[in-house]
């Protein structure tokens, strides 16, 4: 059997993005180590392009663009990337090779689709902010207003939107599809200042508690009902869910955020990686001595100018990956990333915003790939190349999954595993 390829029409996407969005609109979460890093690293798109066809990371947006954006997401069925920067959400069109603006108040949190061609966006209050302003300034101001937040409805087909008012929450976050009309999970602030899980509908107003157990501030939820699973965290780690029966399947220490593959066997977790020098980043290429020279020479000029308080450091985004059927983790050494995704169109395909290759802080940008091969590898007994094993299994009960558990191997076949290859 061939390499299962990604869908045409995502691969057509990724060819209109490679070419573009160079816009230099900064997102309100870019850290004072991530200004330190850019200011001092030249950007090298050939560099990047060896780094990540090595470890076959495909790249959506210029590899040297200013790609200052935040809150990806793919449509159901790969045709269209919404990705939000300063200024509001936007969509790429692959299909016609463009970018399309959504015509809204710029968001207080990433945007969920409900459906192909649907999109559920957390608004501000009405009036609060004007178009145009930050989110982060977006969010403060609509924090002292006294009117509701609203989640808009943004149906690309027929251009339209519709808003609806959220009833009694305040800064809802995570957003959700419960693959239902346009009812959604989502997290907000209620009358005691904490955050917790609703399922919100839009078309009678209604709004109730989900997972009712979890009393406590709820960060960084999320919700995949295929799964039966859902997740949550807070500052001490996450911990997964069984949606229908409130049962925990496992405690994640120092995880700042849990992601399930629709199958339920694999979870991706995200958390802060071991310290990175701004200035010794390991490359693949070897600099000869008269370079080593030049650099030395440019690192010690450049910290001459940096202030004391200054961080020398960065704490890149780190995944692993934990199956849960077998108890095993797995560390993915190969990139640091976040803002993970699981890809609908196709059985283990994955995006994300990436922050650097083989310890290499590299400009941000969207890469996709296809785990399929290391997670068979992997259930096999062997060690996939860009991955190691890391620690012990996790607290709570590591085989919890349904009957219905694909692995990876039967979504292949063993002989057409076989040839799939990096």
């Amino acid at each position: 059997m061939t390499h299962h390829r990604i869908p045409a029409v995502l691969a057509l996407t990724l060819a209109t993005v490679l070419s573009g969005c160079s816009r230099d609109d900064l997102y309100g979460e870019a850290t004072f180590t991530d200004n330190v890093a850019d200011a001092y690293a030249d950007c090298d798109p050939g560099e990047i392009k060896f780094l990540s066809s090595k470890h076959n990371l495909r790249l959506a947006f210029r590899a040297c663009g200013s790609n200052k954006f935040h809150h990806t997401a793919w449509s159901p069925d790969g045709t269209l990337l919404y990705f939000q920067l300063t200024h509001g959400g936007h969509l790429l069109i692959g299909e016609e090779k463009r970018i399309e603006t959504i015509d809204l108040e710029t968001p207080v949190g990433p945007a969920a689709w409900l459906r192909n061609h649907a999109l559920a966006i957390p608004l501000p209050p009405l009036d609060v902010v004007p178009k145009g302003e930050s989110q982060e300034i977006a969010a403060r101001k609509a924090a002292a207003s006294g009117q509701p937040y609203r989640i808009a409805i943004y149906e690309r087909g027929a251009r339209t939107v519709e808003e609806f008012p959220l009833p009694s929450l305040k800064k809802p976050l995570d957003l959700f599809s419960t693959g239902k009309a346009n009812n959604i999970v989502l997290t907000g602030i209620g009358d005691d200042g904490l955050r917790r899980p609703y399922r919100f509908d839009p078309d009678v107003g209604t709004i109730e508690r989900v997972l009712p157990q979890l009393d406590a501030h709820v960060d960084r939820f999320v919700w995949v009902p295929e799964a039966d699973m859902a997740t949550w965290a807070d500052s001490n780690g996450a911990e997964i869910i069984r949606i229908s029966t409130g049962e925990v399947l496992a405690e994640l220490p120092g995880v700042k955020r849990a992601i399930p593959h629709p199958d339920g066997r694999y979870i991706a977790l995200e958390l802060e990686g071991q310290p990175i020098s701004h200035f010794d980043q390991r490359t693949w290429r070897e600099l000869s001595p008269e370079a080593q020279e030049r650099e030395a020479a440019r690192k010690a000029q450049w910290l001459e100018t940096l202030p004391e308080w200054a961080p020398r450091e960065a704490m890149p985004p780190e995944l692993h990956i934990l199956d849960l059927q077998k108890g095993e983790r797995w560390r993915i050494t190969a990139w640091y990333a976040d803002h993970f995704e699981w890809l609908a169109p196709m059985p283990y395909w994955c995006s994300m915003i990436v922050w650097g290759i083989e310890n290499k802080q590299l400009h941000r940008n969207v890469a996709f790939t296809d785990l399929r091969e290391k997670l068979r590898m992997a259930d096999k007994g062997e060690v996939p190349y860009g991955l190691e094993r890391w620690g012990a299994a996790p607290k709570g009960s590591p085989a919890t999954q349904n009957d219905d558990t694909v692995s990876p191997e039967t979504q292949l076949g063993e002989g057409e595993a076989s040839k799939t290859g990096m």
